[in-house]
């Protein structure tokens, strides 16, 4: 049948095709059914794959397993009842989906039933409309998308949330979400009228960048970059809020500039819980507080009670009496989990929205607090997420020779202090020749942020309880919390200073001289004083004994990893001192200021002894109004900053008898300087500058720290001449109150 040469085939013969069809038939039939059953197991695989593996690629069979939950505990405790079991506890079911049905729309918080399961921002019903994937697919891999509250912390309660796809596109920008036209539901207004955002992103093949401005208005790359949010980071929150949002490929460069460092607010706080002793030192059979906890109070506003909360005022020991006011003050606690636990001194039948009482916060890092040291009874507390947030704090990504850092509350004696400061560094800045040497940060201790986070760079972290006994210990508690933020400094060298510092010069010839293990700081008021090691002596739990302690003053210039290494010490000993002399337990030194008002100037010494740190001591870092003017009147042109506390004008300058301030005066008579004029103790201290400073032809100089505090307070006071009104600050003779 096969044609050769020029012979031709047969009219009737078949293609050689043909004629070879009836024994391949089979095999085609059993490749067909072959690939058939391969098709078959791969989708069965598909299928399994995906009921276990989100688009997030965790695998949570395996999760599960590794985050299996302990054998149940008796939540008793947490009603009412006496728990004394002693098991981990298991992670607790609060368990929630935010359902958004499509870009722009309401988010709404749907409770579920699991136990361990992670939190997972999954939708399960997505509406057909602009970039939003179909409902009977899964979401594509290169299709990110992201959800932003109206909120610090990714709390999208009651569907406020609003969803952003990566595929948005707005007039100019590609790939871009203008929030100045969308309205988050409820009674909540516009997305750019809220000034504190967070957002979540969700989907590995994008980061989300944030900017401040609106439609329109924007201007890459020269706009200003606020945030990077990336897939894993978890709640990111921007302090002075986000206006529109970009999404950019994961792996390129960022679009704008002047990034600001991000908040996270990680995983809710199921796994949060708290310990209440009956005792001081965390001893004995405790009572637990679950995350979970909910009172039957109209307290904060709300019809429904008082999510993650528990009234210390109703609660049982093992005697079974409710506890008493009386012994509320003995109590001490412990906090686990991610979430915080605010303490309150009101009941919740006494608690209103406007005063809760609020007296602190505190973090699981924290370890036991003991209630009695803040002095007060404590009525309830209640679970939240209070995060560390930042204003224009670029010390992680603009790192400079040194950082400046200082810590204050909210109220109108520490705003004016803190707006000279930063109007003298601003100064000391310019004189540098144009280079900037430095950050100057505000740490502010408070329950939120202020008013005042966009005038100052500021990082803004809870009040801890002790503070609101001694309200210096922020100093070491805020210092210690920034360092270990994401809003820790870059910078190797810290300087750490008072509010009531004014800078008069760069520092960084000195910030050069500074080395690990080698610090450099003021001599304090008490240096050469015998009973500081005295107390050393009774105080120390390391390196213990005479001529071990260095008596160091702000301002205190010290590597980066000597003061995180001292920071906690410093809260530990601070608190140490202050118990001690609270319980009578240093009477020898009463009426001593270094166990009295000075106590967190001790600490710090008694830190830095324990971990063997010693300093450098100066004695011209800085110069007070009390000290005696130096010998040197060299020192005045060398001298970095001065310490404010009053001014004077010569007795001959009858004019500035108008301006005669009294406070404290008994200390301005000793030193015989002339009329005080100024006392930062006064409450008229920011309100009454005394201007313009007598001459020297006609009365003489005037005192170096006299001459240098008016003229900055009134240079201060001519770029801003006043605060805004707030709950932040009071006025009059209540201007020394803080802010909780």
């Amino acid at each position: 049948g096969k044609p050769t040469g020029g012979t031709k085939s047969h009219p009737m013969s078949r293609p050689p095709a043909l004629k070879m069809a009836g024994r391949p038939s089979i095999r085609c039939t059993l490749s067909l059914m072959l690939w058939f059953m391969m098709a078959a197991f791969t989708a069965l695989s598909v299928v399994l794959c995906f009921k276990f593996t989100y688009e997030d690629g965790v695998d949570y069979d395996d999760w599960h397993q590794a985050h299996a939950p302990p054998p149940p505990l008796s939540t008793s405790g947490a009603q009412g009842g006496t728990n004394k079991d002693t098991r981990t506890p298991p992670i607790l079911s609060l368990e929630r989906e935010v359902k958004v049905d499509g870009e722009g729309a309401r988010g709404k918080v749907v409770p579920t039933t699991s136990v361990a399961s992670p939190w997972i921002h999954r939708p399960d019903t997505l509406a057909a409309g602009r970039g939003v994937t179909s409902p009977a697919a899964p979401q594509a891999a290169s299709q990110s998308y992201a959800i932003i509250y109206p909120n610090f912390d990714c709390s999208g309660g009651d569907g406020k949330a609003i969803r952003i796809e990566s595929s948005s596109f707005e007039n100019r920008c590609k790939d871009c979400r203008d929030l100045c036209h969308v309205s988050f539901p409820g009674d909540y207004k516009k997305a750019n009228e809220i000034p504190h955002k967070s957002v979540r992103l969700i989907g590995s093949e994008h980061k989300l960048e944030l900017y401040p401005s609106c439609a329109g208005t924007w201007d890459y790359p020269n706009d200003r970059l606020l945030s990077i949010v990336r897939n894993g980071t978890g709640c990111v929150a921007v302090t002075n809020g986000f206006n529109h949002v970009k999404f950019v490929p994961a792996g390129s460069p960022s679009s704008g500039k002047h990034l600001l460092p991000v908040v996270r607010s990680d995983e809710p706080g199921e796994d949060s819980y708290a310990l209440i002793y009956s005792s001081e030192h965390c001893t004995g059979d405790p009572f637990r507080i679950n995350f979970s906890s909910e009172e039957n109070s109209s307290s904060y506003g709300s019809s429904r009670g008082c999510k993650h909360c528990r009234d210390l005022c109703k609660i049982r020991f093992d005697d079974d009496d409710i506890l008493e006011v009386a012994r509320r003050d003995r109590l001490s606690l412990r906090v686990f989990g991610r979430y915080q636990l605010d303490t309150h001194t009101k009941c919740l039948n006494e608690a209103t929205d406007k005063d809760t009482g609020y007296h602190g916060t505190v973090r699981a890092e924290d370890g036991c607090v003991n209630l009695a040291q803040a002095f007060h009874n404590f009525g309830h507390v209640r679970f939240v997420r209070r995060e560390v947030h930042a204003s224009h704090a670029k010390g992680g990504t603009d790192p400079r020779s040194y950082h400046i850092v200082f810590s204050a509350e909210s109220s109108t004696y520490m705003a004016w202090q803190s707006r000279t400061l930063f109007h003298s560094f601003r100064q000391t800045q310019n004189l540098a020749g144009g280079e900037k040497k430095a950050h100057l940060t505000r740490l502010l201790t408070a329950k939120e942020p202020d008013d005042l986070m966009d005038e100052f760079q500021t990082v803004q972290m809870p009040r801890h309880p002790y503070s609101k006994w001694y309200s210096p210990y922020n100093k070491p508690d805020s210092i210690d919390k920034w360092l270990h933020s994401l809003y820790a400094p870059q910078e190797e060298i810290i300087v750490v200073i008072d509010p009531d510092n004014f800078l008069l010069r760069d520092l960084s010839l000195w910030a050069a001289k500074v080395k690990r293990g080698k610090p450099i700081a003021q001599s304090a008021w008490y240096v050469g004083d015998g009973r500081v090691d005295e107390l050393w002596s009774l105080m120390c739990e390391k390196n213990c004994g005479r001529n071990t302690t260095d008596h160091a003053a702000v301002p205190v210039l010290i590597h980066r990893d000597d003061l995180k290494e001292i920071a906690p010490l410093w809260s530990y000993y601070t608190m140490k001192v202050r118990w001690w002399q609270k319980t009578g337990r240093l009477a020898q030194f009463k009426g001593h200021q270094m166990v009295e008002w000075s106590v967190e100037m001790i600490g710090y010494v008694f830190a830095a002894a324990h971990v063997g740190v010693h300093h450098t001591i100066e004695k011209y870092l800085q110069l007070r109004d009390v000290d005696p003017p130096p010998v040197d009147p060299k020192v005045y042109s060398k001298l970095p900053m001065l310490h404010a506390g009053r001014a004077f004008f010569p007795l001959s300058y009858e004019e500035g008898a108008r301006w005669h301030n009294p406070g404290g005066e008994n200390i301005a008579k000793s030193m015989r300087r002339g009329r005080q004029v100024w006392c930062k103790c006064n409450y008229t201290a920011w309100d009454e500058v005394p201007w313009p400073l007598p001459s020297v032809e006609s009365h003489g100089p005037i005192d170096f720290v006299s001459n240098n505090t008016l003229r900055l307070l009134h240079e201060a006071k001519e770029q801003n001449q006043t605060f805004p009104e707030s709950k932040y600050r009071k006025v009059g003779r209540w201007q020394n109150h803080n802010y909780d």
